[in-house]
């Protein structure tokens, strides 16, 4: 897509530079920064809500400008969605050669340091974030030589240059050369590490190489970029959802970006007009030739003059246009949380508690979004992330990584919960003891982790306490 798409191989004879400059800055790429401008909820994005909110309001900008109000829905709902890995997935070894569960202690534990000082888990998080901010997220693995232990980026869509294969331009693994940019020091500027492949003696292997903000080699590179060369793939996972062009980065959600610019404009937009309804309408008790040509029902903001001290005033019971407008976004807030795949009392002024039923309705569209997720990372974690750890594993030299070559991994999720009140909860406990499914000394036994003729001794020392 754009300058990160790169789908033509640039001439031998063109500059590199030029070539990968070429493109503007794209429509996609100003979204992809405004979206996470948002999300971090920084103060970047702000020029263009004034810029627009100017366009529309050129004779009241200034004070709009001066009370700004915004609601950062694009972090809520991304958050929602972004709860796969809130509780980390159990893990377990499984044997190459005879699909066995590995049930080796040392071998478990292996993979259980790798797992934690790489903190997969926490990578995972902010990769599925990015997935549901941009619809597309890159994980890049790197070896860190000094502790001896790979570690993991997560980088958005557009922070990435890709130079593409036309054969498979959707395709990450593929790519003829991959460019991250980095920044270094302030007097040196911009630069990259490129990573490419080539082939040697029947397989391929992979390039590492500084580059400086021309996209020049440099002639200074780190030896231990030579260590690279071990690898036969990229050390690069790309998740997107499902896109009917074939690109290789879907386009951004439109849908979830558009919104929050509408609620920015209506929520600025009310904080102009809400000094209207500060003041309240009043009506005058007394003969229209007592009140003289004044109207009294004129609206919010009215102030009558009262005269004599006998007369009496009534308050107007009316709706105010910002009461109505609030309504209206509260409603457009749960259509949006429909849309999203999310719980409908995501945006909800109400105290009351839903009963476990109207929870389960209210939930039905995460925990069906969760099962599709689910579907889409198990198979990604198992297929090309545990490989690419392993792989830098061994180029940082982890220790003991070998005994771990022998085995793919096999993840699973738990299930979604849903909370219930303690009053449901013990009603739920006393229909499963009434049908036989469980008994009160099991319940002990499984809540206190007691041996059950001791969770049962428990149960009768109660009831004799109790006379139940």
């Amino acid at each position: 897509m754009g300058l990160f798409s790169l789908k033509t191989k640039p001439d031998s004879n063109i500059n590199t530079e030029r070539f990968l400059k070429s493109a503007s800055q794209t429509v996609w790429e100003e979204n992809c920064e405004e979206l996470l401008n948002r999300y971090v909820d920084n103060k970047d994005w702000e020029r263009s809500l004034k810029q627009h909110l100017q366009n529309l309001y050129p004779n009241n900008y200034q004070q709009m400008a001066n009370n700004i109000l915004t609601l950062n829905i694009v972090k809520k709902i991304v958050d929602r969605k972004a709860k796969l890995y809130r509780k980390a997935p159990e893990r377990t070894l499984v044997s190459k050669a005879d699909s066995s569960t590995e049930t080796d202690g040392f071998c478990q534990q292996v993979k259980t340091d790798l797992i934690k000082q790489c903190r997969l888990n926490q990578s995972m998080k902010y990769l599925m974030q990015y997935y549901e901010l941009f619809n597309s997220a890159i994980l890049w693995g790197q070896a860190d030589f000094a502790t001896k232990q790979p570690y993991l980026t997560v980088l958005a869509p557009h922070n990435i240059i890709v130079d593409a294969d036309p054969d498979v331009p959707d395709s990450l693994a593929r790519a003829r050369a991959i460019f991250i940019p980095l920044h270094h020091s302030e007097n040196e500027g911009m630069g990259y590490v490129k990573y490419s492949r080539y082939l040697s003696e029947g397989r391929y292997h992979v390039k590492v190489e500084k580059l400086d903000a021309n996209f020049n080699i440099e002639p200074l590179q780190p030896e231990e970029f030579d260590l690279y060369s071990t690898l036969e793939e990229y050390p690069f996972v790309l998740i997107k959802k499902d896109c009917l062009m074939g690109d290789m980065f879907p386009d951004i959600p439109h849908g979830l970006l558009r919104a929050a610019r509408w609620l920015d404009h209506e929520l600025c937009r009310g904080a102009l007009n809400s000094r209207q309804s500060d003041f309240p309408a009043y009506t005058y008790n007394g003969t229209a030739n007592e009140l003289g040509p004044v109207n009294p029902i004129t609206g919010a903001g009215t102030i009558i003059c009262l005269g004599d001290e006998d007369k009496e005033i009534t308050k107007l019971q009316v709706d105010t246009r910002e009461q109505e407008r609030n309504q209206n976004i509260l409603f457009y807030l749960k259509l949006l949380a429909q849309a999203c795949d999310i719980a409908p009392s995501t945006f909800t002024f109400d105290t009351d508690l839903l009963s476990g039923t109207a929870k389960f309705h209210d939930k039905q569209p995460e925990i069906e979004y969760r099962e599709d997720l689910i579907e889409k990372v198990r198979p990604l974690e198992e297929q090309e992330i545990w490989p690419m750890l392993l792989s830098l594993a061994t180029v940082a030299s982890f220790k003991n990584c070998e005994t771990l070559t022998g085995y793919n991994l096999s993840v699973v999720f738990p299930e979604a919960m849903i909370p219930l009140s303690e009053e449901e909860r013990l009603k739920n406990l006393k229909m499963e003891i009434d049908m036989g499914l469980t008994s009160a000394a099991e319940i002990i036994s499984r809540r206190e982790d007691l041996p059950i003729d001791q969770a049962n001794e428990k149960v009768s020392q109660h009831l004799q306490q109790t006379g139940v």
